[in-house]
């Protein structure tokens, strides 16, 4: 099974989230969160940590992350597996091919004209929103 990961990176005062928009298929044009395919030898947290500082320059140095859930599509023969993390201090992110921005938190994160996942991304926000009374 094919491991691709993606990870939600809040900002110091955890009112925005890092996003990248989708130069490319799946989703192209729409807002996504950063990740990418993990390698055969790698475990998932390593290659979370490897993928977010080759997309944004982001390092362990900057922020803590862990796992929220990891989910399998089977027909597909994907596993996802998700991360987050809160900046541990405010530090500008470096777009490699995806352009960085960051989005609101109180953003509705439902709009499929806008955001990659076919309402993942909602759904991902509305946990984290939950467990730490974000906005």
């Amino acid at each position: 099974m094919r491991v691709v990961n993606l990870i939600i990176v809040f900002s110091k005062d955890k009112q925005r989230v890092l996003m990248c928009k989708r130069r490319k298929n799946p989703y192209k044009g729409l807002l996504n969160f950063v990740g990418g395919k993990a390698f055969e030898q790698e475990d998932g947290l390593e290659a979370a940590y490897r993928e977010l500082e080759e997309e944004t320059g982001l390092t362990p140095a900057n922020l803590t992350i862990q796992c929220l859930f990891i989910t399998q599509y089977m027909d597909d023969g994907v596993e996802l597996q998700v991360y987050y993390g809160f900046l541990n201090t405010d530090v500008e992110v470096v777009a490699e091919v995806n352009p960085l921005l960051w989005v609101s938190t109180s953003e509705s994160f439902d709009n499929e004209n806008k955001y990659a996942g076919n309402g993942n991304i909602q759904h991902m926000m509305t946990i984290l929103k939950e467990k730490y009374g974000l906005q």
